[in-house]
């Protein structure tokens, strides 16, 4: 697993930290007779904090996460975070390769993600997720897509063994300035990354079937607003679909101008391809599978399989029985086409065991329905990041300028320190929303049950987060060179690297650990909520802690003396300032439950009044 350093209080410079982001994806459960498990790494120092460009030239960026040999040698699903800051997104090819050597690329550059900074940072990248990398923009200006489609299929890793080597590769593939190579318009870092596995201990034995669409072509009509559609209808396989290819069979005089969807049985949607163009042919008989040398987005060939724009991995797990529908839109006017069939090739396991039985929990006072919803204050956004262009052109190589850029660095580590000592110093009553506390944030050794009618939700009153003021130090001096630009820089990162550490206690990890003793009041529940009983169990939980890794080493040679190298820095400074507003506008509006961690608020964070 990846070593981190705990750390609380203030900021030591030097540090970098692990990270943390949205809510975990929800992988597939297992078919039948096979034993599952999950399995999440993260990066260590020495594979955080890589600096990523600025120049096309520039060699990639390399991380590996090494996975222990374990009981369960068979992946059945694979997600991916990324924490990448960037000032242009969209010039990043990033890449994920396995120990058997499968490589899958989780986006391809120059992307859709354009100019917009930090795009992918703190992004889950999941075949599930709902916005495809290859579509755009997102987000622009500024800020991280949270989930994202790869524009290759981690579907391609289902069945390997996860032990081993995982490297993820980032290569800058775009020079920003053309006419003045010499100066890095763009540039980022690799803060850190995570592999979430779920495995199994045997692939399932998998039974093959092919079912094709029936009737004849079927004329696509020229308008965005209607589609063709073939239907087929899968009967007798067994329940648990464990591989799916797609062949599709459509002609058009512009396969560019086409949008085709797979709908499943239940109703899931996965995206085979939108606005792709090629030759004539490019969509005649062509397969679609997730292990494909070849992507739908970047192939110019009209021959062979390749690999869709959403993954068909999404379907995994789910009853392939039933009808099956593909959708193909002609989204410009003036050319025409058919759709003349599509057939599904399907390795199918059996289901899943049946959920063992539950102890049935002790019947409940009759009484309303309990609510989740939460009272909160209105959050206010944080300013966004002001795309500028002509940044580089106004700063300057002086000594003043270096200053500035300190000043910044040092607004953040106090913001850092500030949010830090918010969440140290213990959770109280209205630092909470009404109703954010439900049973699924409640641990053991509660009982609850359900009220006769709703309580009334308060709203929080959140304690100040406090910033302190600045400590001028008029002496101080500073030199042109590299090692001060070095020593800029590692200020900068590390105030980012404390940013995302404190995210990462605000998604999910903050703890009962974290509340004062008392502070779970009635009207912090959910709605209708009613604790029957409560008993200490022992151990508490523990409080949250932000996650640091030991910092990498940085090398003079390859920081430069330029005002491009002020600019980067002082936009890394001016990201973790941003995040750290974000955060500080959370706290603001009041801590719901999607900041609290499942099972860790006990007997002694509740009310006194709760507890007899």
């Amino acid at each position: 697993m990846a070593r981190h350093l705990a750390l609380g209080g203030t900021l030591a410079i030097g540090g970098a930290l692990a990270v943390a982001g949205p809510a975990a994806a929800v992988a597939p459960g297992p078919p039948a007779g096979v034993a599952s498990g999950t399995l999440t790494q993260q990066s260590d120092g020495a594979g955080s904090g890589l600096p990523i460009g600025p120049f096309a030239t520039s060699p990639a960026t390399v991380s590996t996460i090494e996975v222990p040999a374990g009981a369960q040698d068979v992946i059945r699903d694979v997600d991916v975070r990324t924490v990448i800051t960037h000032t242009a997104s969209g010039d990043l090819d990033i890449s994920l390769t396995s120990p058997a050597g499968t490589t899958v690329a989780l986006v391809v550059g120059p992307g859709a993600a354009g100019g917009s900074d930090d795009a992918f940072d703190g992004t889950l990248w999941d075949d599930s997720a709902g916005l495809l990398a290859s579509d755009g923009p997102y987000p622009a200006p500024a800020g991280a897509a949270a989930t994202l489609v790869p524009e290759g299929a981690l579907g391609a890793f289902v069945g390997e063994d996860p032990a081993g080597t995982w490297t993820l590769r980032v290569r800058d593939v775009r020079d920003v300035d053309d006419g003045d190579p010499g100066t890095p318009q763009d540039g980022g870092t690799l803060e850190s990354w995570e592999l979430r596995l779920a495995t199994q201990d045997a692939v399932p034995p998998t039974t093959a079937t092919e079912h094709t669409s029936a009737g004849g072509l079927v004329e696509i009509p020229d308008d965005a607003t209607a589609s063709a559609v073939k239907q087929v209808t899968v009967a007798g396989a067994k329940p648990y679909l464990w591989d799916l290819d797609v062949v599709a069979d459509i002609v058009h005089d512009v396969p560019g101008d086409l949008e085709i969807r797979l709908t499943g049985p239940a109703g899931q949607t996965a995206v085979i391809s939108t606005r792709n163009d090629g030759p004539t042919g490019f969509y005649v008989g062509r397969a679609f599978d997730d292990s494909a040398p070849a992507l739908v987005t970047t192939t110019a060939s009209a021959s062979g399989p390749v690999v869709p724009e959403g993954a068909l991995a999404a379907f995994i797990g789910s009853d392939p029985n039933g009808v099956w529908t593909l959708r193909v839109t002609d989204a410009a006017a003036g050319d025409t086409g058919t759709l003349n069939g599509v057939t599904l090739r399907i390795r199918a396991a059996d289901g899943a065991p049946a959920p063992a039985p539950q102890t049935p929990a002790p019947p409940a006072a009759p009484g309303v329905a309990i609510s989740s919803a939460e009272r909160c204050l209105p959050t206010v956004a944080a300013p966004a990041a002001v795309p500028d262009p002509a940044g580089a052109a106004r700063v300057a190589v002086t000594t003043a300028q270096l200053r500035i850029n300190q000043r910044i660095f040092q607004a953040a580590v106090r913001r850092a320190n500030a949010v830090q000592s918010w969440i140290d110093a213990g959770l109280v009553t209205g630092d909470l929303c009404g109703g954010a506390i439900g049973t699924k944030q409640l641990g053991s050794g509660i009982t609850t049950g359900a009220l006769p009618q709703v309580q009334a939700l308060t709203l929080p009153a959140p304690r100040p987060v406090t910033v302190a003021a600045p400590v001028a130090k008029p002496n101080a001096r500073f030199e042109l060179t590299a090692g001060q630009f070095l020593i800029n820089q590692r200020v900068a990162q590390a105030a980012v690297r404390r940013a995302n550490g404190l995210q990462e206690r605000f998604a999910g990890r903050l703890t009962g650990g974290d509340v004062r003793d008392g502070q779970v009041t009635q009207d912090k529940l959910n709605g209708g909520l009613a604790v029957l009983s409560a008993r200490a169990v022992a151990p508490a939980p523990a409080a949250s802690v932000t996650r640091i890794a030991a910092r990498t080493g940085g090398d003079p040679s390859r920081v430069r003396v330029t005002a491009g190298q002020l600019l980067i820095d002082q936009r890394i400074g001016q990201a973790a300032i941003r995040r750290l507003n974000a955060l500080t506008a959370r706290i603001e509006s009041g801590l719901t439950a999607a900041n609290i961690a499942p099972g860790s608020v006990t007997a002694a964070d509740l009310a006194a009044d709760l507890r007899k």
